[in-house]
């Protein structure tokens, strides 16, 4: 039998995640007994636990040659940032252990390294008021952001730490690990940036404002950022942002991040910080705005009536005000839940609501996505035809518009249309040119996801 090849695999971890440490001899026991075999490959564990490293240069110089032999570097941090480091050039032994790996891997001449660094998520409040360990963490996230010099990648939970470890060592086995840094720009809604523009512009000879001004000009500096790629930047700022402030317009822009970022929790306290601030009963935009939101995240997780409750409840705030283009959005949203709990005939009478105030105020962009949620709604129906002919409408008012990344969407869902009627070839077509908008608007997930739908019809067919 010829001798495996072995790899072997530092993980540098403080001491606040020991699952995950748990997690990455899982993994490793697991890739050994399936994939390892099968490629004749042997992945050898290296671990050193804070908790049971004593200070001094001796123990960290043994430590060091570890790392210097591995053929992986992996570093996971969540709040802590590690051990107090008295006898070094870096401020923990976690941090000197990182930058020899990276020297490794700058060092061209040497054998190579593959670094990972996972991040376990933060939530928005403690991030918004840091204790010095998480101040520590956060400054090196925004490190890596901007250096862009090696692959980091978020997590929540134990189990996707497992899967995303074990996605990127087999790329490393496999001599494919990426380490070309894809920077995904995310431009956040124009209207809510123009909106704290707005604000900023009040506020800024108002000398009764001026802290009200220091956290609009953080929000805007969050998108800013978020548009530019500097995603932890942003992150950052927006945290800030929540924790100090109650002003409408930087925590509706805040929430727009959070939502592109899929965070609900994050999502979930800011529109009950409005709420909790303002009064659910109050009858204003922003409160209406509050409640869709809150009802959107109960539909995400499938609590229909409570979605429906609140969506309700904001449809009669927007009428009371006069506000179409809420009310307008508000029957889209009714559409939706409506077509989620299979009442057919509700949807179809909250779509067409939406469409004629969405005419009646000459608002295409309202027009197009309520066309393709009512395209959604007749796919799931089992109507395919009736789905067409809704999500080419949207398309239409797409094109005309110039909106690259709603027309993605459409070519998308028009994909899953045809690969309903099992209209392969025409489902490869519309996915390729999905994939393409996403490609331009720098959604490299949608793209990636596209790429794969295009791989597995591909391969049906032969």
């Amino acid at each position: 039998m010829t001798r495996k090849k072995r790899i072997r695999v530092f993980m540098a971890s403080p001491g606040d995640l020991a699952l995950e440490r748990a997690a990455f001899h899982e993994v490793i026991s697991d890739l050994n007994n399936s994939y390892g075999d099968e490629k004749n490959i042997e992945f050898l564990p290296v671990v050193w636990e804070e908790t049971v490293i004593p200070a001094g240069p001796r123990v960290q110089g043994l430590i060091n040659e570890k790392i210097d032999a591995c053929d992986v570097f992996i570093m996971v941090l969540h709040k802590h940032w590690g051990q107090v480091a008295p006898d070094s050039d870096y401020s923990s032994y976690t941090e000197e252990e990182f930058h020899l790996a990276l020297g490794r891997l700058k060092a061209a001449a040497r054998r190579r390294i593959d670094v990972f660094v996972f991040l376990k998520k933060v939530e928005a409040a403690d991030m918004g008021n840091p204790d010095p360990q998480l101040e520590r963490v956060l400054d090196f996230r925004q490190e890596l952001e901007r250096t862009k010099t090696v692959l980091s990648r978020q997590f929540s939970t134990p189990g996707e730490f497992r899967q995303l470890l074990e996605k990127h060592l087999k790329a490393s086995a496999d001599g494919i690990a990426q380490h070309t840094i894809v920077v995904e720009r995310l431009p956040l809604r124009l209207e809510l940036v123009e909106r704290v523009a707005k604000a900023r512009a009040e506020r800024r000879d108002d000398s009764s404002a001026k802290d009200e001004l220091v956290w609009l000009d953080l929000a805007h500096q969050g998108a800013t950022a978020a548009a530019a790629g500097r995603i932890e930047d942003a992150r950052q700022k927006f945290a800030k942002v929540v924790a100090n402030t109650v002003n409408g317009e930087a925590l509706f822009l805040a929430f727009d991040f959070y939502r592109r970022m899929e965070d609900e929790q994050a999502m979930e306290d800011i529109v009950k910080v409005v709420l909790a601030f303002r009064g659910p009963d109050e009858q204003s935009v922003d409160t209406a705005a509050a409640l869709a939101h809150i009802g959107s995240i109960y539909l995400e997780r499938g609590n229909l009536d409570q979605a429906e409750r609140l969506q309700t409840k904001s449809l009669g705030i927007t009428q009371r005000l006069g506000c179409l283009k809420g009310v307008a959005d508000q029957y889209t949203r009714l559409g939706i839940i409506a077509a989620r709990k299979s009442e057919w005939d509700l949807a179809e009478q909250m779509f067409q609501n939406s469409i004629q105030i969405n005419k009646e105020i000459d608002r295409p962009r309202g027009l197009a996505f309520v066309h393709y949620q009512w395209a959604i709604a007749n796919l799931l129906r089992d109507k395919p035809q009736e789905a067409e002919t809704q999500v080419r409408k949207a398309i239409s008012i797409n094109r005309k518009r110039q909106a690259r990344s709603h027309l993605a969407w459409n070519y998308r869902l028009l994909g899953d249309i045809y690969e309903h009627a099992s209209n392969d070839l025409q489902a490869i077509k519309y996915y390729e040119k999905a994939r393409k908008l996403f490609d331009e608007t720098n959604s490299s997930r949608e793209a990636t996801t596209c790429k794969q739908f295009i791989k597995d019809l591909q391969g049906a067919n032969g």
